[in-house]
């Protein structure tokens, strides 16, 4: 008989569950575009129509090691998300703005 997992999470001593917790936090503060889109249960085939892509071209831009920030902006708007990016500095974080045509041209 299956157990749901909540079910299961309870009868876990309040340490063990705990530190799942923080292992579970770290690993999602640290994520592949790939794993970010499984977790918003977005398909490739579903944000690519989005995008007005192929869904090879989605495959690909996963799996890059470089893009525009336009780019990544796009994406992780497709998917339901805002981009934030923060350079951090000993004396604090700074959040960067970009302000790109389409945001420009829409004033």
């Amino acid at each position: 008989m299956v157990k749901p997992f909540e079910e299961l999470r309870q009868k876990m001593p309040l340490e063990a569950r705990k530190k799942a917790d923080e292992i579970a936090k770290r690993m999602l503060r640290r994520m592949a575009l790939r794993d970010l889109r499984q977790t918003q249960q977005v398909s490739q085939e579903k944000l690519a129509k989005k995008l007005s892509l192929k869904q090879a071209n989605i495959s690909r831009l996963e799996n890059q090691t470089d893009m525009y920030v336009s780019t990544l902006e796009n994406y992780i708007q497709a998917i339901g998300g805002k981009l934030d990016m923060v350079a951090k500095f000993p004396e604090g974080d700074i959040h960067l703005h970009f302000y790109s045509r389409k945001r420009q041209a829409k004033k």
